[in-house]
C-alpha cells in the first residue's frame, strides 16, 4: 500500500462523493459490501463503517452508508429518550402499537389454551379442528361452566344458611350418673275433716269441672279458706313423704325416706324428688355400676284415695318425672302416669345432646348458649345452678307475683307478702296461664341429657298373693286401712303401686350437631364439582390466575408507557428536529453553502 492511498481526501473529493450519493442509489450488493467492511467497535449498540478515504481500514468509501448511519444514530437517540417509539409500524405490516398490545394478550391466552389442564379448552383453541367442531366445543364448555357456577352459588347459599348435620356415637361406661326422679301425687292435697266441703269445692273449681262447684263466698268456712295463705295450705294439706313412700331401696340398700327425698312446691302441689339438687350439692351425684331391673331405685307408694279431693283431671296415681342435674322436671310437658295396683318398671337409656351455638340454629330458629351453668346462674333467683326450665318458671312467677302484689310458695320475692288462696285462684293462676315465655331471658343450653324411657307394668299383687297376705295379717280392719304394710287384696288395687327405675343399658348415645360444610368439606365438594363439570383442579385455577395476571399486567403496562410517551413527546420532537438540523448543516458545509440556502 502506497503513501498516496493513505492520504486523506480533499474537500473537492468530498463534494464529488456527496453528489454521487445524492444522484446514485446504491445497489443491494454495494450496500452489502459496505456493511461487510471493517468497522470500529460498536458505540451504544451502533456500528458504522470507516473507509480508507478517512484514513482507516480498507476498501472504497460509500457515502450512503455514512448517511444511513447518521439517520440510524438519530433514531437510536430518540428511542433512548422516549423508552419506546409511539405508534411505530412493524416491518412489512404497518400496524399501530395498540394492535401489537392486543396480539400480545392474544398470545398469552393462546398459550393458556394450548397448555392448560382445563378440559375442552384445547379443542376450542386448536386451529386443526373444523370451525363447527370448535363452536360445538365452545358451547359445551360454556354450558359446563354455567352449571359449575350455579352449583358453586348454591353451595355458598347453603354455607351461609349454617345448616347442621347430626353425628351419632355410642359409648359404654362402667359408671353412669343416676337421674333425679320426681314423684307427684295426682291429687297433691289430702282431705281433712275440718273445712272439708269448702276446700273440696274450691279445689274442684281448679279441675276440668271448673264452674260445676260454685263457692258461696259469704259462707264463713269459705271465707276462712280463701284467707289462708298458700304456704299454709302446702304445709297443712300436702302429703308427707313418710306417708306416701315405704320400703325404698337404691342399689339394694335401704334408704331413709325423710333424708333421701326432698320436697319442691310446684304448680302440681308439693312433689318429692329423689337425688335432687339439695342432695347433690351436699353429697354429690349418685352413680350406678350395673344395669337391669334389680338395680337403681325401687319404692312402694300408698295413694290414700279415700282422702282425695277432686283435682285437675280427676285421676288417681303417681306422676313421675325424670331429669338430669342441673335440669329440673318439666311439669307441664313431661311426666309418666302410673296407676294404682301395678308394678311399673321404668327402663332408662341416656342420650346426651350437643348443639352448636350461634350463628347455627339449634331449636328451630333459636340458637343455644354454650356457656356453663356457673356462668348463667346470675339469671336465676335464689339458686346455685342454672336450669332453663327453672329459669322460665321463676321468670313467670316473678312477673305474676309483682303484678298481683304477693308471692307464692314457688318463689320468694323480697318486699311482697304471701299470696292468699283467693289471690292465687283469681290472679296468680290466670296470669300464669296467659304469660308468654318470650319475655324471659332464659337461654337454652347447648348441652343437655335426656332419657329414653321404656315402661312396662304388671298387676300388683296377683290374686293368690293378695289372699295369702290378707290371711297372714293378724290385725284389725281399721288398723289395716292405714297400715304401711300391705292391706287386704281389694285395697291394693286402689291404693298401692310399685315403681322401679333402672338403666336398661350402660351405653350412652351421643347426638352431636356438626356444621354441614366446614372449610375442608367446602374445598372437597368444590374440587369434586370442578372435576366433574370441567375436569379442573386447584392447579387449573392457578393457571387461570396466572393468565389473568399477565393480561392485566400487559394492559396497564402499555397504558402507563403510552401515558409516559405523551408526556415526553415535546422533548422527543425537539431531539428529532435538532438531529435533522445537524444533518442538513453537515450537508451544507460539505457543499460550501450557507444554511439558509440548504433549507
Amino acid at each position: 500500500m502506497t503513501k498516496a492511498n493513505l492520504s486523506r481526501p480533499s474537500l473537492g473529493e468530498h463534494l464529488d462523493i456527496y453528489k454521487a450519493s445524492i444522484w446514485t442509489a446504491p445497489s443491494d450488493k454495494a450496500e452489502d459490501d459496505m456493511m461487510g467492511q471493517e468497522t470500529d467497535p460498536p458505540r451504544d449498540g451502533v456500528s458504522f463503517p470507516l473507509g480508507p478515504e478517512f484514513g482507516y481500514g480498507r476498501g472504497a468509501h460509500k457515502c450512503d452508508g455514512f448517511r444511513r448511519w447518521r439517520e440510524r444514530s438519530a433514531q437510536h437517540a430518540q428511542t433512548r429518550a422516549d423508552g419506546s417509539t409511539n405508534m411505530s409500524t412493524t416491518a412489512g405490516a404497518g400496524k399501530p402499537k395498540a394492535i401489537e398490545d392486543v396480539e400480545t394478550m392474544r398470545e398469552v391466552w393462546s398459550h393458556f389454551g394450548k397448555y392448560t389442564t382445563l378440559h375442552g379448552i384445547k379443542n376450542i383453541e386448536s386451529s386443526e379442528r373444523h370451525r363447527y367442531t370448535r363452536i360445538i366445543w365452545l358451547i359445551l364448555v360454556l354450558t359446563m361452566a354455567g352449571l359449575l357456577i350455579n352449583t358453586v352459588a348454591n353451595l355458598l347459599i347453603e354455607y351461609y344458611q349454617y345448616n347442621t348435620v347430626t353425628r351419632t356415637d355410642v359409648k359404654v361406661h362402667s359408671k353412669s350418673v343416676f337421674p333425679s326422679v320426681t314423684l307427684c301425687n295426682t291429687c297433691p292435697y289430702r282431705r281433712k275433716p275440718s273445712s272439708a266441703e269448702a276446700m273440696n269445692r274450691l279445689i274442684a273449681n281448679t279441675s276440668i269441672l271448673t264452674g260445676s262447684f260454685p263457692v258461696n263466698l259469704s259462707d264463713p268456712e269459705a271465707i276462712e279458706v280463701l284467707n289462708w295463705t298458700m304456704a299454709y295450705v302446702q304445709e297443712e294439706y300436702s302429703f308427707k313423704p313418710e306417708n306416701l313412700f315405704f320400703m325404698i331401696t337404691y342399689e339394694g340398700q335401704t334408704l331413709n325416706v325423710t333424708e333421701d327425698f326432698e320436697f319442691i312446691d310446684t304448680g302440681m302441689g308439693r312433689c318429692f324428688t329423689f337425688n335432687g339438687p339439695k342432695y347433690i350439692a351436699q353429697h354429690g351425684v349418685r352413680l350406678v355400676t350395673s344395669d337391669g331391673r334389680n338395680s337403681g331405685l325401687r319404692t312402694y307408694v300408698r295413694l290414700f284415695q279415700e282422702d282425695y279431693y277432686i283435682y285437675d283431671d280427676m285421676t288417681a296415681g303417681m306422676r313421675m318425672f325424670i331429669s338430669n342435674y342441673p335440669d329440673t322436671p318439666r311439669l307441664d310437658k313431661d311426666g309418666i302416669d302410673i296407676q294404682p295396683g301395678v308394678s311399673a318398671r321404668i327402663a332408662l337409656s341416656p342420650v346426651k345432646f350437643t348443639f352448636l351455638p350461634a350463628p347455627y340454629s339449634s331449636y328451630g330458629g333459636e340458637s343455644c348458649d354454650d356457656r356453663t351453668s356457673e356462668l348463667l346462674v346470675d339469671k336465676m333467683v335464689n339458686s346455685t345452678f342454672y336450669s332453663h326450665d327453672l329459669c322460665l318458671h321463676q321468670c313467670i312467677y316473678d312477673f305474676c307475683s309483682k303484678r298481683c302484689g304477693c308471692y307464692t310458695p314457688h318463689l320468694y320475692i323480697p318486699g311482697l307478702h304471701e299470696c292468699s288462696v283467693a289471690v292465687t285462684v283469681t290472679c296468680i293462676r290466670s296470669c300464669h296461664d296467659r304469660a308468654q315465655t318470650s319475655m324471659c331471658d332464659c337461654p337454652r343450653p347447648c348441652t343437655f341429657t335426656r332419657f329414653e324411657v321404656t315402661v312396662s307394668q304388671s298387676q300388683l299383687p296377683s290374686r293368690v298373693a293378695a289372699e295369702y297376705l290378707a290371711r297372714s295379717l293378724n290385725t284389725s280392719p281399721e288398723a289395716l286401712r292405714y297400715s304401711p304394710l300391705i292391706p287386704s287384696g281389694n285395697k291394693m288395687g286402689e291404693d298401692y303401686l310399685e315403681i322401679r327405675v333402672y338403666f336398661d343399658t350402660m351405653m350412652t348415645r351421643y347426638e352431636m350437631h356438626e356444621p354441614q360444610y366446614t372449610f375442608n368439606s367446602m374445598f372437597a365438594y368444590l374440587g369434586g364439582q370442578m372435576g366433574f363439570f370441567m375436569g379442573a383442579s386447584l392447579i387449573t385455577l392457578s393457571e387461570l390466575l396466572e393468565t389473568l395476571f399477565f393480561t392485566v399486567y400487559i394492559f396497564f403496562n402499555k397504558k402507563l408507557k403510552r401515558l409516559g410517551q405523551l408526556n415526553k413527546q415535546p422533548a422527543a420532537s425537539s431531539i428529532q428536529a435538532q438531529t435533522q438540523t445537524n444533518t442538513v448543516t453537515s450537508n451544507n458545509h460539505s457543499k460550501g453553502l450557507p444554511i439558509k440556502q440548504a433549507w
